[in-house]
C-alpha cells in the first residue's frame, strides 16, 4: 500500500524547473487521510539572507547575484507546464495538481535569468511541493526517486547519475540525486537536495556547468542555516 501511496504522487516540476533554468540560462533560459499541512510563509529576503520562519530556513546570497522576480519565477513555472503536458487526462490532471502544490520560494543566479553573457549561469532553487494525502508517509530518498523517475521516462535532457545518497545540511540530513546532461552541446550538470518537513517536500536544485561553478553553488548550501527541531 505504501508503494501504490508513492506511485500516486507525481514527480512534480522539481526536476523541469532545473532543466528549464539551465535552457534559459543557456538561450539568453487506500492511506488514511493525512492531517492537512499548515500553510507556510513565502519568506523575505533582508539584506544578504533569505529567511523563511515556517521552515526554519536561512539561505546567504552571494553577492553580486541576481534574485528571480515573481515574473520571472511565474515564466518558469508556465514553460514548465507546457514542457511536462501529458496527453492522457489523468496523467495530466496529476502533472496540474503537482504544479498548483508546488511554490518557488526563492531563485537565484549568477548572472540574471534570460540575460546574454559570456559566462556560464550556475543557480540555486528552493521549491516546496505540498504533499497530498495519498503520499501521506513518503520519505526524502521515495521523492527523490521520483524526480529522477521522472527524468528517466521523459524527453528532458538530464539524467540520474549514481545513487542517490545522504549529505547534511546544517546538520539535517536531505536525500540528495545528481543528475548530468547536455543542454545546447553545453555539459550541465545538477543537484537536488530533498527534504520533508511539516507535510512539504523541501527542495534545493543546484545547476552548475564546471567545478569552479560547483564550488559556487556548494557554497551557498553550505551557507544554509536550519533552525533544528
Amino acid at each position: 500500500m505504501a508503494q501504490l501511496r508513492i506511485k500516486r504522487l507525481r514527480w512534480g516540476i522539481a526536476a523541469v524547473l532545473g532543466v528549464l533554468f539551465t535552457i534559459s540560462s543557456l538561450s539568453g533560459a487506500q492511506a488514511a487521510a493525512a492531517p492537512p499541512p499548515a500553510k507556510p510563509d513565502y519568506g523575505h529576503i533582508d539584506g544578504s539572507v533569505y529567511s523563511n520562519e515556517f521552515f526554519g530556513l536561512h539561505i546567504s546570497i552571494p553577492a553580486g547575484w541576481s534574485v528571480a522576480g515573481e515574473a520571472a519565477k511565474k515564466q518558469l513555472i508556465e514553460k514548465g507546464k507546457e514542457l511536462i503536458k501529458s496527453p492522457d487526462a489523468a496523467s495530466q490532471q496529476g502533472i496540474d495538481e503537482s504544479v498548483n502544490r508546488t511554490t518557488q520560494l526563492l531563485t537565484i543566479s549568477r548572472f540574471e535569468i534570460n540575460k546574454p553573457n559570456a559566462q556560464t549561469n550556475p543557480s540555486l532553487v528552493c521549491l516546496v511541493e505540498r504533499l497530498p494525502d495519498a503520499a501521506a508517509g513518503i520519505k526524502s530518498r521515495d521523492y527523490a526517486a521520483l524526480v529522477g523517475d521522472g527524468l528517466k521516462g521523459s524527453s528532458l535532457t538530464l539524467a540520474p547519475v549514481g545513487e542517490i545518497h545522504a549529505e547534511t545540511v546544517d546538520g539535517v540530513e536531505f536525500s540528495v540525486l545528481d543528475v548530468k546532461g547536455k543542454v545546447q552541446e553545453q555539459d550541465v550538470y545538477q543537484k537536488y537536495y530533498v527534504n520533508i518537513v511539516k507535510g512539504y517536500s523541501l527542495v534545493f536544485i543546484t545547476t552548475y556547468y564546471s567545478d569552479d561553478d560547483h564550488k559556487l553553488t556548494a557554497a551557498i548550501v553550505a551557507s544554509v542555516k536550519m533552525r533544528h527541531p
